[in-house]
């Protein structure tokens, strides 16, 4: 998806990710019938992981499953895999980079 610009006024992704997170279509399914027509295609016209639709299911259900497996997935402390990043909150220096 690097070439893609989800708020182009044209078209520019497939727009499925709506559908595929909300259980309209089983991403098992669209996985297998898209191999289905990965099938058909020359290989040397099919763009792969991650950027493939493969690539971003994949990607899709490697983040869900972190966010379902690691302890305050959404939060930076406590985060047993998030960096933690020794942020300063002295107001002169925040002041600078605002202004």
């Amino acid at each position: 998806k690097p070439k893609t610009s989800p708020n182009a006024i044209t078209v520019d992704t497939t727009g499925l990710s709506a559908y595929v997170k909300h259980g309209c279509i089983s991403p098992r399914r669209f996985y297998h019938e898209l191999s289905k027509v990965y099938a058909k295609c020359s290989a040397s016209k099919l763009s792969k992981p991650p950027v493939s639709l493969h690539g971003q299911l994949m990607w899709r259900d490697y983040n869900n499953l972190m966010a379902y497996t690691t302890p305050k997935f959404d939060q930076m402390l406590d985060n047993p895999v998030a960096r933690q990043i020794p942020w300063d909150d002295d107001p002169k220096i925040l002041d600078a980079w605002k202004n």
